[in-house]
Order: C-alpha cells, then structure tokens, then sequence
C-alpha cells in the first residue's frame, strides 16, 4: 500500500484557509450535571478555566514513517506511540501551573461523551490492552500524564470499519485547582449530578492516524479492512500536527502591528481593536492527494476560541473565527486575551497578548 502515501509540501501561496465551529463539553454538560450557566459572558474569565488540552506524540512506537522534528509537535498517534496530555488552564491571575492541579485522568471507547456514561468515577485502572476500552477505566493521577496507545488488537469485536476505530478513544480530565474543592469533592458533585463550581472537565478525542499508516499497519497484522479507492484523499493525509499561537496582528483604526504572543502592547481605549492569529503553512498541514485523475489540494480547517479577563464590548458577528473585536468599554489597565486555535482532526495551540489601554 506504500502507493497510497502520495502527499509534499505545499507552497504557502497555494493554501486555501476554511474556517469552521467546534463544540464544547461545557455546553454539554449544562443539561446533564445540573450545572446552571453564568449570568457572565461564557468568554469572560471569572475564575480557574479550561482553556485547552496539549496532546502531542513524545514517543513513537514500531509503526508509521518516522516523525519528522518540526517546530509544530504530532498530534495523530500510531498503536505503542507514547503521547503527552497536558491542561491548560486558566484564571484571573494568569495560567496554573498544570502540575498543581489534584485529577483524574479517565480513558473510553468511541468518540466523545466520555464524561457522560457513568455516575461513576471510580471505574477500574486501565489494562493497557484494548485501544477502545470496554469501560471507562483510569489511566492516571495529577496534572500533566501520558498515556501509551495499545497495540494492534488480535481481533476488532464491534468494530465494523477502520473508520470507526480511527474515531476514538476519548480520554476524559476531571479535577480541582488548587483551591478549589479538591478532587474527591468534584467526583461526588459530579456523581450526583450538582453544580461543580470550583472544578474542572475536560473531554478530547484522541483519533488514531495517520489513516493511510494505520490501514497499513492493520492490513500488515492480518486484516481485511475492505477500503476502496474513494478513501484515497484520505489515506494520502500525512501525520496531522497541532498549530501554534505564535504571532498575532494589532489593528486599531489605521494602525496595524504584528506581535508574539505573550506580548504587551499599547492600544488606544476609545478604538475598536481587532486582534487576528497568523497562521503559518505549519499550522496547516497542506498536502496533494489524487482524486480520480485530478491533483487536489488539502488542508486543515482552522478556527478559534477567545477569552477576556475583563469585560468589554465584542462586536463579533460570527464565532470561532481566527479574529476578535471589540471595544474597551468599561475595562481598565491592561486587558489580557487568549486564545485557542483548534484544526478539524483535534490539533490545539493556544497563547495571549496584552493590550495596555491607553
């Protein structure tokens, strides 16, 4: 099948940017938990906050073409590849350190929902056998963790397609900042289904790929997997990588400054201030496959999440979008935006900048 790996590098100025909304497990969770929403903006930060889950390959295993050392890490995993799950998390005095945080790191089969199948957090530890787990089952304690995919299964039971089995597993985070209420405490409220003020969820699938990769590696193990030659655009897609926060641009009135993330910069309180992500080629992810007798360009979808630690005037139309503005409205001193830009295939990066009003 090494046929099917036809992919290069694209030229930034062939690059095609499609903009796309993602959902939340927050919003979710309202009508299931009890949870009951603020009567702050859903983007204004008030306290400890999920801003986003780093996932990214730190050790890859026997399958797969080697990963290349880019400035943007692997997000899609192989069977016995070793990933890295870090939180990121937020309050009003700046991002917590992940390794302070008291959590529960919990592992289920298909696509999203993790959270949501059992009252129960207390499930049995994970064997490190079945790449989709029978039951939710806990992988590890704390902060930051790992987690290594299982190997290529004997048999796939309930497994209908490989498409299916890409789908997941999801990986669930409940846990308590530190002065919160503490993990046990977050557990039962959540078992009972009350409101978890003061505690942390996070949910995010971990799609296994690069699809062309692991229907070779399946199809090596024995297995008849039945894929025609519609899936070739699919199985052409090269690892997919996590984008970056690196730089953002500033534009206020005719003025217009590009900035690092992480940044402070002076902007005027009585302008409409407009911050927008500059994405590279990277982030992307851009590469040719063949449909029929055609060379077609393809790349990720990128959108974004903001957040404000005070509260100001959006004037945004639309969500999601890689640009925000807004005016200063009653905010004062130093107003401090993150943001979160998500692909299509789970990839996250996030970062902020500074705007000192003036």
């Amino acid at each position: 099948m090494g046929g099917r790996l036809r992919h290069r590098p694209i030229d930034p100025q062939d690059r095609p940017v499609t903009l796309c909304p993602t959902g939340r497990l927050a919003a979710l969770l309202l009508g299931v938990t009890g949870c009951t929403p603020s009567i702050d903006p859903s983007w204004l930060i008030t306290g400890p906050r999920e801003l986003a889950l780093d996932v990214e390959v730190i050790g890859q295993g026997p399958y797969g073409q080697p990963i290349i050392d880019t400035s943007r890490s692997s997000r899609d995993a192989l069977p016995l590849d070793t990933l890295s799950l870090r939180p990121i998390v937020i309050d009003t005095e700046g991002p917590i350190e992940p390794e302070s945080l008291d959590g529960r790191w919990i592992l289920c089969s298909g696509l999203g929902n993790c959270l949501l199948r059992d009252r129960e957090l207390d499930g049995p530890r994970c064997t490190g056998t079945s790449i989709q787990p029978a039951a939710p089952c806990i992988f590890d304690e704390g902060g930051p963790a790992t987690l290594t995919i299982p190997d290529v299964p004997p048999l796939l039971p309930e497994i209908s397609t490989i498409f299916t089995l890409v789908s997941g597993p999801t990986v669930a985070y409940v846990a308590s900042p530190p002065e919160g209420p503490g993990l046990d405490a977050c557990i039962a409220r959540f078992e009972a289904r009350e409101r978890l003020d003061g505690c942390l969820l996070m949910e995010r699938a971990l799609g296994l790929g690069p699809l062309g990769e692991l229907v070779e590696t399946l199809e090596a193990a024995g297995f008849d997997l039945g894929i025609d030659e519609g899936a070739e655009s699919l199985l052409a897609r090269p690892r997919n990588r996590n984008p970056a926060v690196q730089t953002l641009q500033v534009m206020y009135g005719t003025e217009s400054v590009e900035v690092n993330a992480g940044a402070r910069v002076v902007v005027p309180r009585d302008q409409e201030i407009r911050l927008t992500v500059q994405t590279t080629e990277e982030d992307l992810d851009a590469y040719e496959a063949m449909v029929g007798d055609q060379t077609v360009l393809f790349s990720d979808n990128l959108d974004a999440q903001w957040w404000f630690d005070q509260e100001v005037d959006r004037l945004d139309e639309l969500p999601n979008r890689i640009f925000t503005s807004f005016r200063a409205g009653t905010a004062t001193g130093t107003v401090r935006v993150y943001v979160v830009v998500r692909d299509n295939l789970g990839g996250e990066g996030w970062g902020f900048v500074d705007l000192e009003l003036d």
